[in-house]
């Protein structure tokens, strides 16, 4: 049997040994990391971003969308700076609210439709704010 690979260079020797070594030095069972642990924070007991004062008095719908691939209807409010700017160019201190509802539904779960084909709301879902044209902070002009 020919045995020329054990007599190798000593750099392979030596290179072979140290893979020994780390192999046998190696734990055999690795620590599993710890899972982490799920939050469940809860909402704050007080909102502290709020929506401007007079948001549901003062401001005019903007526009009404219909989503019909996921039977919403979006309600869109802004204030007088919002309705007033073009396309676009929304000035300093343009605020929308996004009022977002179910579309209605009948008795076989097929969304209901007014006399113009548009979708009927239903339970309001969630209301959000969104500030065009910078930021808006109530001390500010």
């Amino acid at each position: 049997m020919n045995r020329a690979w054990l007599s190798g260079s000593p750099i392979l020797m030596c290179m072979l040994a140290v893979s020994a070594l780390n192999i046998a030095a190696a734990p055999a069972a690795q620590p599993q990391p710890a899972r982490p642990t799920r939050r469940r924070d809860r909402p704050p007991a007080e909102d502290c971003v709020g929506f401007p004062d007079g948001n549901q008095t003062d401001y005019q719908t903007f526009f009404v969308m219909d989503c019909p691939d996921n039977r919403q209807v979006r309600v869109i409010y802004a204030n007088d700076k919002a309705t007033s700017a073009k396309p676009g160019d929304f000035l300093y201190g343009s605020i929308r609210v996004i009022e977002t509802y179910r579309a209605q539904e009948d008795e076989d779960g097929n969304p209901v439709l007014d006399d113009t084909g548009r979708l009927q709301r239903d339970a309001c879902m969630r209301r959000l704010q969104s500030l065009l044209g910078g930021v808006h902070l109530p001390d500010q002009p």
